[in-house]
């Protein structure tokens, strides 16, 4: 299955990334003809925007709000895999050429943001974040994710081994954590969690612990009760 979507090089990004202007992406609807892909994300930003209010005051609520429909979009209609995701230039090309006044509304002109480190770019940060995260839909999804923060979404995606994601395990730490946070807890426990996980997956494969990969999840949340 392939993605029509473009891309772009690091190098060509950097050049576009330094020819932007503040004006343009604040009254991007005025000065920008776009593309297909860039009015169905430029729609769900205005409806996410619109439902949460001020972006800077709900920052994680719109990154999860506008991620999931993000996401949404992307997997079924634009048909974007792991495989594809994991294609960076692919979102220097989206985030620069097709939708930079969204990134520029919740991260100003920041280029790490942009392009400048791989981890923090922020489209492909909220893509991989519901997809290591998906319990199977999007209501579940946002009721496993809703009380979380900005740091967990940090602890969870910037914590990518050598050989990529472990999907399976990570959406099960992911329900677990749910079940076990507590309000004002949340930030440390995923933190220790996600730890001790780097820890075991040296010594023991979580497939085959006792129970398989569900047992093992919850057992790295029952070590902290």
């Amino acid at each position: 299955m392939e993605t029509h979507l473009k891309n772009i090089s690091k190098i060509n990004a950097k050049k576009i990334f330094d020819s932007l202007d503040e004006k343009t992406l604040i009254n991007y609807n005025e000065y920008v003809e776009k593309s297909e892909i860039s009015r169905d994300l430029t729609a769900i930003f205005e409806k996410v925007q619109e439902q949460i209010g001020s972006i800077n005051n709900n920052s994680y609520k719109f990154d999860l709000n506008f991620g999931i429909e993000m996401y949404e979009l992307l997997f079924n209609k634009y048909k974007v895999r792991e495989r594809h995701a994991s294609n960076m230039q692919l979102w220097y090309a989206l985030q620069l050429k097709e939708v930079p006044h969204i990134v520029y509304a919740r991260w100003g002109l920041k280029e790490e943001r942009f392009l400048q480190n791989t981890r923090r770019v922020y489209l492909w940060t909220l893509w991989w974040y519901i997809h290591i995260s998906w319990q199977g839909n999007k209501e579940k999804t946002f009721q496993v994710l809703e009380k979380n923060n900005t740091d967990t979404l940090v602890q969870l995606v910037e914590r990518i081994g050598r050989n990529g994601y472990r999907i399976e395990l990570y959406r099960k730490i992911m329900y677990y954590h749910h079940q076990h946070r507590k309000d004002g807890e949340n930030r440390n426990l995923i933190r220790k969690v996600m730890k001790l996980n780097t820890i075991r997956c040296k010594i023991i494969e979580p497939e085959l612990h006792d129970g398989g990969i569900d047992q093992y999840a919850s057992d790295l949340f029952s070590y902290f009760n």
